[in-house]
């Protein structure tokens, strides 16, 4: 192997671990509920009622729009979204049915009674499948009465 050659391989050596110590060091995602926090007691938004707005941010994990991807399904998963990259899951008083919610703007939920409730946000990607380990978050709070 000449000079060249040599160098050309030292630069692609560096180069490959420099992006794996890139990639290591972002960790795992992460998914953190900003507000309500647990246990509030979430006020009657005025001319629209109960209305809970769940704020919440993903760390080291891109929420993407279904939108403008290659959905179709190949072996039960999707196709189009990168590793690190998805949408999330949100579940409302354990019920067995949620819903995709697929950007990073708060999850508002309207028409809650009043009393308590838990909300629980789950990030996935390709093919709806959690990410491994599971990335979920929970916040329990009181919606509060007329």
């Amino acid at each position: 192997m000449n000079t060249t050659s040599r160098l050309r391989m030292f630069a692609l050596t560096l180069g490959l671990a420099g992006a794996l110590c890139i990639a290591s060091a972002a960790g795992p995602a992460k998914l953190v509920i900003d507000s309500p926090k647990d246990g509030d007691t979430v006020q009657l938004t005025p001319g629209l009622g109960p209305v809970a707005i769940i704020k919440f941010h993903a760390e080291n994990f891109k929420i993407e729009s279904l939108a403008g991807h290659d959905v179709m399904h190949h072996e039960g998963a999707m196709t189009g979204m990168g590793e690190n990259a998805g949408h999330v899951h949100v579940t409302v008083d354990d019920n067995p049915w949620y819903w995709v919610h697929s950007n990073s703007d708060p999850v508002v939920i309207a028409g809650l009674s009043a009393g308590p409730h838990k909300v629980t946000l789950e990030l996935v990607g390709a093919g709806h499948k959690p990410l491994n380990p599971p990335t979920k978050q929970v916040v329990n709070f009181t919606m509060a009465g007329q």
